[in-house]
């Protein structure tokens, strides 16, 4: 009998400037640009423990509905928000020291349910997983 891992894997991913948006191929990570090819602690990551621990909630502030278009890029479906006003769907607290503004979020899947997240807990991949893209307000 085959063991089916269930999971939904939601990554707040923090853009760090001067990092450009480029299509990065896991098969060929030595082509990778500046501090993504020599980074020690980068993704993908395995989750090898599974910590508890107790932080203040997260506070998501205006992500009720928002404007967005889509772009398919051959291996990921994105959506950029198109924003309507200055008040941008926002993240804060969590333990976080800093507040953070929702810019995207993508979607990674694979062929069958044991493929196709970036990520894997415990040494388990899953069908796939969601990415929200934050950066740090200003």
């Amino acid at each position: 009998m085959m063991a089916t891992c269930a999971l939904v894997t939601l990554s707040f991913l923090l853009v760090v400037s001067g990092v450009a948006a480029t299509d990065y191929d896991y098969d060929n990570q030595h082509k990778w640009d500046g501090s993504c090819n020599t980074g020690s602690n980068q993704s993908p990551l395995n989750f090898k423990t599974v910590y508890t621990s107790s932080f203040p909630p997260f506070i998501f502030d205006n992500y009720g509905l928002i404007n967005i278009t889509l772009e398919v890029n051959g291996h990921s479906l994105k959506a950029n928000l198109v924003p309507l006003s200055s008040n941008l769907p926002h993240l804060l607290g969590g333990g976080l020291s800093d507040e953070y503004v929702l810019d995207s979020f993508h979607f990674h899947w694979g062929r069958n349910n044991g493929e196709g997240s970036e990520h894997r807990l415990l040494d388990c991949s899953f069908a796939g997983e969601m990415h929200f893209v934050h950066y740090k307000k200003k």
